[in-house]
């Protein structure tokens, strides 16, 4: 079974995470070519209008229908027709000499819908690439549907994202009102290879005002990685009616086994720690 650092490190060094700090300039929190990503997003924005994005979350896909790509010598978007995606070829830094990654935008719909009183565009359908060389480094296809009256929750999403070097497919699925479903998985050829699925209930279905500590139920999860799994629940509402506590309070409101090849190997105690502030830690029991 492959460490989960050593998955995290995969991640960190592969293709899509590099572009991204060399495109960014990314060290120590602070990105160093802010200045090079603002002339690119500024220039761009001349020719897209972006402000529905900003303001509703609408991308007014069909009529930004083109090719844009990006002249290092002018710094100039130049933008050519395409009749049905878009298209954007841009350097993947500012000391790259040619236009080496490409985003492409195939498909994109969205709906209307109403939170707060407030109209917001919610993305339906999605298909889109980063390209780098050539070479796919980041990909995503969406499909969706939402809740038509009331808050638009998730009645059925389906994500397929690619990450370089790792494939991820989340679900989420609306089994009542008040009931929701999350089945994740994380596919590798390098022994990372990791499942989820969680189950939250909630007390009504008035999520324009949903508050945790008073909304969540309870949460039933189960994640696995190899012969490894976590199995577990949280009885979410007895936890917040204690205003203070205890190391016991909060493991009557929490059970997690653990397992290897099916057979139970221990369960998680929590145990609540005061450094500067109070601190829950975790111990394995067997």
């Amino acid at each position: 079974m492959t460490d989960v650092s050593q998955c995290i490190n995969t991640l960190n060094s592969g293709s899509l995470a590099t572009a991204f700090y060399n495109f960014t300039g990314l060290s120590n929190g602070s990105a160093g070519n802010k200045v090079w990503l603002e002339l690119l997003r500024d220039k761009l924005d001349s020719l897209v209008d972006f402000s529905s994005v900003y303001s509703q979350w609408k991308l007014n896909f069909n009529q930004s229908f083109g090719s844009y790509t990006w002249n290092i010598s002018t710094q100039q978007w130049i933008k050519t027709a395409n009749s049905n995606q878009i298209i954007i070829n841009f350097p993947s830094s500012p000391s790259q000499i040619s236009n080496d990654c490409q985003i492409e935008l195939l498909q994109y719909s969205d709906n209307l819908f109403f939170i707060n009183n407030d109209s917001v565009f919610l993305p339906t359908n999605v298909m889109c690439l980063l390209k780098k060389n050539q070479i796919d480094i980041f990909s995503l296809v969406l499909q969706a549907s939402y809740n038509p009256t009331g808050f638009p929750s998730p009645q059925n999403l389906d994500v397929d994202m690619y990450c370089a070097p790792f494939n991820y497919h989340f679900t989420v699925s609306q089994l009542t009102p008040t009931q929701f479903k999350a089945i994740g998985n994380l596919q590798s050829s390098s022994g990372c290879e990791t499942a989820f699925e969680v189950r939250a209930s909630f007390a009504n279905n008035d999520f324009e005002q949903f508050d945790i500590t008073q909304d969540l139920n309870n949460v039933i999860f189960e994640v696995s990685k190899d012969d490894l799994m976590i199995s577990g629940s949280w009885d979410s509402h007895s936890y917040y009616s204690f205003s203070n506590p205890s190391s016991t309070q909060l493991n009557s409101t929490i059970n997690i086994e653990i397992f290897y090849q099916t057979v139970k190997i221990g369960d998680l105690d929590f145990f609540i720690k005061m450094v500067h502030q109070k601190i829950p830690q975790f111990i394995i029991r067997h």
